[in-house]
């Protein structure tokens, strides 16, 4: 990377972002991470990522990181000792033994919840991430248990994430799937959407009102803004209210900007100068006071 950082430069840029970087089994491109401030052989190691930074730092461009607080790998030392109910790891995921069929004495999901990366499912024989039934397959699991993370996994071991790489130099941090951030620890069924469009068990065929942009999401979120003075974005594929919601109060900040992908969702080849206008103002009209614009164009 740092070979190619002048010609971003000379492109005009003024930061780069990095995809995940940290060690991790490759299973989900990176993101199912075993530890976060460990760089993953593939890409190098510590002493080639300073020297990247301060590659980019002479050129005058910030370098962002990818901050995934949703996911662990199963191979992750949390997580296996969380399996085994070693304290204080127990409570760091959210454990579910499943319904029991009464007939057969066979145990499934413990509720109606849907994956959105069948391909990551076929690839993962037991629950790998925090937000388990969202990108992966709980029917899957050797041991028959079905965890999300709590809120010890995502407050403060992971603020304590972001001041490590912040304390190395790094200028901030693009957040990962933000909306996943908190499920219904309860484990409730979701409503069904009705959606004509959607197969039954298909991520859409549900409303998801106990598994995205719960009041903790938020909150969350405003969380790792207090950790993070330099730069902090945000990803969610959300409607535009509660995209807002994510830059924060005037009594609380969120997220510098929380990415717009309005242009790359609902503009195409043959939409009109109206159209353009409609989106560009549904962002503009919306966006508190005094926050940044962006946009998403590829």
């Amino acid at each position: 990377i740092w070979q190619r950082v002048k010609p971003i430069k000379d492109a005009g840029a003024g930061a780069i972002w990095l995809s995940p970087i940290y060690e991790s089994p490759m299973k989900d491109f990176g993101y199912d991470i075993i530890n976060q401030t460990v760089i993953d052989p593939l890409f190098g190691n510590m002493e080639d990522f300073m020297d990247l930074m301060n590659i980019t730092h002479e050129l005058g461009l910030k370098l962002i990181l990818d901050f995934v607080p949703d996911y662990s790998s199963d191979q992750h030392e949390w997580f296996q000792k969380s399996v085994k109910r070693i304290d204080p790891y127990t409570d760091y995921y959210i454990w579910h033994d499943g319904k029991v069929d009464n007939e057969t004495g066979q145990r499934s999901a413990p509720n109606n919840w849907t994956i959105t990366s069948p391909s990551l499912a076929k690839k993962t024989r037991r629950v790998s991430v925090p937000k388990s039934h969202v990108f992966t397959d709980p029917a899957t699991a050797e041991n028959h248990s079905w965890g999300i993370a709590s809120k010890k996994w995502k407050g403060w071991v992971l603020q304590n994430v972001m001041r490590y790489w912040l304390d190395m130099g790094v200028d901030g941090f693009r957040v990962d799937s933000v909306p996943h951030l908190f499920e219904d620890t309860e484990f409730l069924d979701e409503p069904l959407s009705h959606d004509p469009n959607a197969l039954e068990g298909d991520y859409d065929s549900l409303v998801h009102i106990y598994t995205q942009n719960l009041p903790e999401t938020y909150d969350m979120v405003y969380q790792f803004r207090a950790v993070v003075d330099e730069v902090m974005m945000t990803e969610a594929y959300e409607t535009i209210n509660q995209t807002m919601l994510y830059y924060g109060t005037d009594e609380r900040a969120g997220a510098h900007f929380t990415f717009n992908f309005l242009f790359i969702r609902n503009l195409t080849e043959n939409s009109t100068a109206d159209d353009y206008d409609y989106i560009i103002h549904q962002w503009m009209d919306n966006m508190p006071q005094g926050r940044w614009a962006n946009w998403v164009v590829s």
